[in-house]
């Protein structure tokens, strides 16, 4: 009996990480996956934490004796973790001024004594190789067939709506190193809040999900915020929707609520004696107790909540008696706060662009961890701007992420069962070339004197073959044209370093807003010298070729080469590292 296909999903996340996968007897895209619950404790997710427990010993992945992850990371002991924040050095991409990025305001403090310093890269590449290792042990056991054939795993990562491409990059290349890549078998990337909405779509009432009709994704995890806006397209026989607006987000999630409430009580007891200070065994009890008890059950009606704060004696001022401190609703929504009125700021400018197209938002999804919160839908149903905006909330939010990009995964092999068309560019890519210089236009520090034709031109002046807010569509490649001079013995293999820029109005010229995502490697050296044009029978061939670029989900690009409508020659996307991720800066 043949080995089977088993697609598997890992929504990495700040706090936890879940994994799905689908069923090898039913690989309908409408089947419902399974999620993976096998961390040695039963639960839907595992926490995303490592400790090394000695330097000395520590090494990629989980071979080395001192590596503890996820469930094996006891309580108390010190760790990393959230370090899935720190990919994305930016993240701010929503182009609202007036949010703040709360990994900076309120950083953590907590770092693991055996490797206090290491990259947030290595922390994502050895906790994802943990995470291949332990699912794929259990997954080739349970599905071997008869004969001993060991089910073919091919696996699935949800990374943010918004993350730069930098950001997506680096935590593919994770991933790569992770193993859950190879030359054979490539790993599919999805943006969390399109898995999400896959997955939660099945909730919506029919009379939200009719043609025309706009549907505002708002994935609320513990560490980032997306948002995506979609307008239905179809609905029989199968639904279909397009990214309305370019999608945005940021660092908002819930696990800033736990440090802006533990900033509290720390300012709380300062406040009336410097030497009133929770013990480390106590704190730890307190925030459990608030993170199990209280913030995720929190709905902003209850006059008060009591926490644990033991080994405290009884202080009046500050309301704490028998081991408890009392928290007032106004203290409680104040820390809420913190976090919430970012994320209505994000739900409010999604909004607003759809309003400003004439329409209106029919539902917001709900979904993530943090979605799930009853304070977060409180503010959002009591908000005059917002409150008439019907909400829905799928069954166990938490899961969506990872369930819905197991199903996406299942309608790539039937792409007319696809559910998103197309989606928006959060940025314009685009190469440079020389062009003949404009006195007065182009500046004169990018002049130079072309030699072969005699004449001056601009240098760094960007060709951009995608803009920001452009309808991307992998049924619809991107195509566009190449040209070069080559001297006709060669070399016929090409580098273009491909460009970013997140700027709503593109530079023409290269500035320090444009960042370097890759090279784009042609090589033609199998074209026939015959085919190439050689003006006036000089030194030089002059060579024309297209690029057909197809965009996925999460920014995934797959690049063919079109030399005279035909196969010669081959390209690639290399993206880059070190050097290339540096901004471009001109004085």
């Amino acid at each position: 009996m043949p080995s089977k296909t088993i697609f598997v999903a890992v929504d990495f996340g700040t706090t936890f990480t879940g994994v799905a996968y689908s069923d090898p007897s039913d690989n309908r895209s409408d089947s419902e996956p399974l999620l993976f619950r096998q961390w040695n404790e039963e639960q839907d997710k595992v926490p995303t934490v490592l400790r090394y427990e000695d330097s000395s010993r520590s090494g990629l992945g989980t071979r080395s004796r001192g590596l503890r992850w996820g469930v094996q990371v006891k309580p108390g002991q010190s760790c990393h973790k959230w370090f899935k924040l720190n990919l994305e050095p930016t993240y701010l991409l929503s182009g609202i001024s007036s949010t703040v990025d709360l990994s900076q305001a309120y950083p953590d403090d907590e770092r693991d004594p055996a490797l206090p310093d290491v990259s947030a890269k290595r922390l994502t590449t050895d906790f994802l190789t943990a995470v291949r290792e332990h699912v794929e042990r259990y997954l080739r056991q349970e599905y071997m067939t008869e004969s001993g054939a060991e089910p073919r795993l091919k696996w699935m990562l949800t990374v943010p709506a918004v993350w730069t491409n930098e950001a997506t990059n680096a935590t593919r290349e994770c991933a790569r190193l992770a193993g859950m890549a190879s030359r054979t078998q490539d790993l599919l990337l999805t943006s969390e809040p399109e898995a999400a909405f896959i997955c939660a779509s099945k909730s919506i009432p029919e009379r939200y999900l009719m043609v025309g009709k706009r549907i505002l994704v708002l994935d609320a995890g513990g560490g980032t915020v997306d948002i995506v806006t979609y307008k239905v397209r179809e609905v029989q026989p199968h639904l279909k929707v397009e990214e309305n607006l370019v999608p945005n987000g940021g660092k908002c999630g819930s696990v800033f609520i736990n440090r802006v409430f533990e900033k509290m009580i720390d300012r709380k007891l300062n406040s009336v004696n410097p030497h009133l200070v929770l013990s480390a065994p106590a704190r730890l009890e307190m925030m459990k107790s608030f993170e199990t008890f209280i913030k995720c059950k929190y709905n902003g009606d209850d006059t008060e909540e009591n926490i644990s704060v033991n080994g405290l004696p009884d202080t009046l001022s500050l309301r704490i008696k028998g081991g408890f401190m009392e928290i007032s609703r106004e203290e409680m929504n104040t820390v809420m706060d913190v976090v919430v009125n970012q994320v209505l700021l994000l739900v409010k400018d999604q909004v607003q662009g759809v309003r400003e197209q004439g329409d209106d938002v029919a539902a917001i999804v709900l979904v993530g961890g943090f979605g799930g919160s009853p304070y977060l839908r409180k503010r959002l149903g009591d908000d005059e701007y917002l409150g008439t905006i019907y909400q829905v909330r799928c069954s166990n939010p938490a899961t969506a992420v990872v369930r819905g990009a197991v199903i996406k995964g299942l309608q790539d092999l039937s792409p007319h069962r696809r559910t998103v068309l197309s989606r928006k560019s959060v940025c314009s890519l685009g190469v440079t070339s020389s062009v003949p210089f404009r006195p007065g236009h182009h500046p004169e520090s990018h002049k130079y004197e072309d030699s072969v034709h005699n004449e001056h031109l601009c240098k760094d002046v960007l060709s951009y073959f995608v803009r920001k807010n452009q309808d991307l569509s992998e049924d619809n490649p991107v195509e566009f044209s190449l040209e070069r001079l080559v001297p006709i013995e060669g070399p016929f293999v090409f580098a273009d370093v491909v460009y970013e820029t997140y700027e709503n109005e593109p530079p023409e010229i290269l500035n320090d807003t444009c960042r370097a995502l890759g090279s784009l490697d042609s090589d033609l050296s199998d074209v026939p010298g015959y085919l190439y044009e050689r003006p006036g029978n000089g030194d030089f061939f002059k060579i024309r070729y297209k690029i057909k670029a197809t965009f996925s989900s999460a920014g995934d690009v797959k690049v063919e080469l079109d030399f005279n409508g035909t196969k010669h020659g081959s390209v690639r996307l290399r993206y880059g590292n070190s050097a290339l991720f540096r901004p471009v800066r001109r004085d």
